[in-house]
């Protein structure tokens, strides 16, 4: 039960938790990790406001914005260097695992997205993304869940979340299945694994939490403890919840509507992404 292909999205800056959470676990699961950019191209967005306003932009702009991306991805390599000496694996395209690769930036992200998403187990990305870019974020982690469909691990603390106590929010729906079965390894690797379920809930009659209690002890992952818990919001009394019993990892479908609305994904995974002081999530849909 483990990971051995994972991809962790870089958001052009240095975030060490997500880095270092993300080269731990392809450490623990002898895992190949891909780092793809995903951070705005500035000449791209240039060259595509020059064609739309019709203006002539010097050479030497273009110029700037190339040794700016050059900056951008040698701060990357350096801190993805620093999280493989700490993680002790290698650094660079190469043979065997563990290892981390760091790939160029695309400037179409959604080609990268992809491309990287196609065959991995697991996409790893942090806190910092959605909280200093929401919009980007929001576009890119609505189209790995929405439309490649594979589990997101959003980092808020580093490795010590994936080590203390998992919660599963369950209502026995698909969305909340597919990650529970996208978590199985950091399932195993917790300290505790708790179900957490709300009065307002409605949970799916022939897959209450008695089943995934079961599912669980048969992938010989332990006892888990079912917990009920109130709050007239289901979301911020799920964050309580968390946050009082020193939840790391908590496990949740990712509900959202359809793409011909505006807003993909539904409030209350949006909530749990944008939260302060909230444990690391998994999400799947």
């Amino acid at each position: 039960m483990s990971y051995k292909a994972i991809t962790v999205l870089l958001y052009g800056r240095d975030d060490p938790h997500t880095l270092s959470a993300a080269a731990w676990l392809a450490a623990e699961h002898g895992a190949r990790l891909t780092a793809t950019p995903v951070y705005p191209d500035p000449a791209s967005d240039l060259i595509a406001a020059g064609a739309a306003l019709g203006a002539a932009i010097p050479q030497s702009t273009y110029d700037e914005m190339a040794e700016l991306n050059q900056e951008i991805q040698a701060g990357l390599e350096k801190a993805c260097r620093k999280a493989c000496a700490e993680a002790d694996i290698a650094y660079g395209a190469g043979e065997g695992a563990p290892r981390l690769i760091l790939e160029d930036l695309n400037p179409i992200v959604w080609t990268a997205l992809e491309r990287a998403c196609t065959l991995t187990d697991l996409v790893v990305v942090g806190r910092g993304f959605v909280k200093a870019m929401p919009q980007r974020a929001m576009q890119v982690l609505e189209d790995v869940l929405m439309r490649l469909r594979v589990p997101l691990l959003v980092v808020s603390r580093g490795v010590g979340d994936l080590t203390g106590p998992v919660a599963i929010a369950w209502n026995g729906r698909l969305e909340a299945a597919r990650a529970v079965k996208g978590a199985m390894p950091l399932i195993a690797g917790g300290s505790q694994t708790l179900i957490l379920q709300h009065p307002s809930v409605s949970v799916v009659e022939a897959l209450g939490p008695e089943v995934l209690a079961d599912y669980l002890e048969s992938h010989e992952l332990g006892g888990s403890d079912l917990v009920y818990f109130g709050g007239d919001d289901a979301g911020d009394a799920l964050l309580q919840e968390a946050r009082r019993r020193n939840v790391g990892l908590l496990v949740a479908g990712a509900y959202g509507h359809s793409r011909l609305r505006e807003l993909v994904l539904g409030g209350v995974t949006r909530s749990l992404l944008f939260a302060d002081e909230a444990p690391s999530l998994l999400l799947a849909h």
